[in-house]
């Protein structure tokens, strides 16, 4: 009888349950949220990233859910090759497996490398989202990466362009990232309902604001700024301000 047991509870363990997701929420708790935001972290980055774990909590404080993961080739899915489809199809999984459960309004949020993700995941998707927020979307970032030496992007950048798949810490970068992502032309790849709201670091050298500021007057989406933050935010003023703009714009 416990072995019968055993079998019917892991077979009740629903995708939200496996250990590389993180929530702020249950199951049982879902409803009763105002939203529920998928989150998608950056690249390098993992389900515990910054605004899973510096912001969930106090949007669980104000009735708002968030699901955290990690994306195929980070955190402990580093078994995993990385390749832009993968990181969609995930997103995808994750989306409806909440939406099998939970019947309010299904918002994205997605930083860097996660922000250009759901920029492509948004392209001709005809669900309906409540909020989306993208903070300091990485585009076109094949120029940027092939002279930054500071985190090995010039190496990945000649490796995948050598037509090899590029080692990092673990993880497996598929040479298709090159096109898929690194020299992707988002530009022409908008046919995006939503609307997006926008916001970039004053002081961010890891990406270029200047397409952020593009893709906002090409679309018309609101853009907020966080001054003095670099790309990664980590002062103390920056994790209030972006809580504060996440609480307003949810």
């Amino acid at each position: 009888m416990s072995v019968k047991k055993n079998i019917s509870q892991n077979c009740e363990k629903g995708l939200l349950d496996k250990d590389w997701v993180v929530k702020n929420f249950s199951k049982e708790e879902a409803n009763n949220l105002k939203t529920i935001v998928i989150a998608v972290h950056g690249f390098s980055s993992s389900r515990n990233s910054f605004v899973y774990a510096k912001i969930a909590p106090t949007l669980r404080e104000n009735n708002i859910g968030m699901v955290c993961f990690d994306l195929p080739g980070h955190g402990l899915r580093k078994n995993l090759k990385l390749n832009v489809k993968a990181c969609l199809d995930t997103i995808k999984d994750i989306e409806d497996e909440l939406r099998s459960f939970y019947s309010g309004p299904i918002s994205l949020t997605g930083a860097s490398f996660g922000g250009f993700l759901l920029l492509r995941y948004l392209e001709n998707n005809k669900r309906i989202y409540g909020k989306v927020i993208l903070r300091a979307p990485a585009l076109e970032e094949y120029d940027v990466c092939k002279y930054d030496t500071l985190e090995n992007w010039k190496e990945m950048i000649e490796c995948l362009d050598s037509g090899k798949n590029y080692f990092r810490d673990n993880m497996e970068v598929e040479t298709s990232m090159l096109e898929d992502y690194f020299k992707f032309d988002i530009f022409n790849h908008l046919n995006i309902k939503e609307d997006v709201k926008l916001i970039y670091c004053s002081e961010d050298i890891s990406i270029n604001n200047n397409n952020i500021f593009k893709l906002a007057k090409l679309k018309n989406w609101q853009l907020f700024e966080i001054k003095g933050a670099d790309h990664f935010c980590r002062r103390e003023q920056d994790i209030k301000r972006i809580t504060s703009l996440f609480l307003d714009i949810l």
